[in-house]
């Protein structure tokens, strides 16, 4: 049998129990869509103007193995994942 029981808490008190709960919720909601937009697949256009190439340079570091490249259907597409992990960081 399950027993009702009421707990005393002041404003703040509350407040602060809300606010963990959204933020809680908040941080795993950003990490979903992290994961999803990561996973996004880009057309040889969208992936040229994402990183501002023209569409024969990315060709050629598709060539050349700089950019990894998936294909579907004849159509070619670069996973953003992908493409953020090829980048290399600079001092």
């Amino acid at each position: 049998m399950n027993e009702l029981q009421v707990v005393t808490v002041s404003k703040p008190q509350l407040l602060e129990i809300i606010n963990r709960g959204l933020q809680e919720q908040f941080s795993e909601f950003k990490k979903e869509l992290k994961e999803k937009l990561e996973d996004r697949l880009l057309t040889r256009e969208e992936t040229a103007k994402y990183l501002s190439i023209s569409i024969s340079t990315l060709s050629k570091w598709k060539a050349n193995g700089t950019l990894d490249s998936y294909a579907l259907g004849g159509r070619v597409y670069y996973k953003l994942s992908s493409i953020q992990k090829a980048l290399i960081k600079l001092n």
